[in-house]
């Protein structure tokens, strides 16, 4: 009843700590390059827009469904 059990290789634990650290770095890395992906694509629609807002008017989409009446 008194079986030892085999011991656990050195780096057991090392392997899945170095995993989760490099994934929680990349996705620090990604969220960084989408923060500046956002204020690039808010500075272009600046640039393009020139300061100018434009109002779409509201549409029905009541039958433009493409579906016969």
């Amino acid at each position: 009843m008194n079986q030892k059990k085999p011991p656990l290789p050195i780096g057991h634990i090392l392997l899945p700590v170095a995993a989760i650290g490099s994934l929680s770095i990349f996705l620090a890395a990604g969220l960084s390059a989408l923060r500046i992906t956002d204020r690039l694509n808010f500075s272009i629609s600046q640039l393009v827009a020139q300061g100018k807002h434009e109002i779409f008017q509201k549409r029905s989409l009541v039958g433009r469904s493409g579906s016969p009446q």
